[in-house]
């Protein structure tokens, strides 16, 4: 028997999983306004107007104006149908921001301003975390561990010894990003402050490592 077949004979392939949670750092916000008009100049100066008074009062808030970017401009014209004949109606401006803050705690009191001030539209609301390659990092570690951990038991079950250099190893996925948060829901905008749950964000690796044994 050849030292290849004797290899493959005497290897163990485990699969390792890794998890780190943290609360997230960073908040991003997309909304803006939405406004419809038989003439479309009065559309977008109504909505370049109310965009402009929700810009200057996030800025208020301490926003810095680099953390305000123009997300979505779109100048659509809308149809109504009525027994199968299209009607003009107008014509639909929008115009999102994105909002991207350190402080996490602010999302409810951007969104209140944003609303207050004539936003109609709040698209998504992600949290995230500054250094997730960091996390990924120790949930990697955390995913080698176990792996090797898992294998010294298998081995030693029937008698064996496991030889402390693997084989192979592979990353079976990059950072998978997972947020837990309560959804927000539109009746909170009729609240004095909309309530934004931050929740915690996780982050898994996988590993496939190939062990060999005597």
């Amino acid at each position: 028997m050849n030292r290849r077949e004797t290899d493959n004979e005497h290897r163990l392939i485990v699969i390792g999983e890794g998890e780190v949670s943290s609360p997230p750092d960073q908040v991003h916000l997309l909304l803006g306004v939405i406004t419809e008009n038989e003439q479309v100049t009065k559309a977008q100066k109504e909505n370049a107007d109310t965009i402009s008074v929700i810009v200057n009062e996030i800025k208020k808030m301490g926003v810095g104006e680099e953390s305000i970017q123009t997300a979505t401009y779109r100048v659509s014209p809308e149809y109504d149908y009525i027994e199968g004949v299209q009607i003009f109606r107008g014509y639909r401006v929008v115009h999102l921001l994105k909002i991207e803050v350190n402080q996490v705690n602010l999302a409810g009191q951007l969104i209140d301003i944003a609303v207050e001030n004539g936003a109609n539209s709040i698209a998504s609301i992600d949290f995230l975390v500054n250094d997730s390659a960091s996390l990924y990092e120790d949930a990697l570690v955390q995913a080698i561990e176990q792996a090797h951990q898992k294998a010294e038991r298998m081995v030693s079950s029937f008698g064996g010894k496991l030889l402390p250099l693997p084989v192979k190893l592979v990353e079976l996925t990059e950072s998978t990003y997972n947020h837990r948060n309560e959804p927000m829901v539109l009746s909170a905008f009729d609240s004095a402050s909309t309530p934004i749950q931050s929740g915690e964000s996780t982050i898994k690796a996988r590993v496939e490592i190939h062990f060999r044994y005597e």
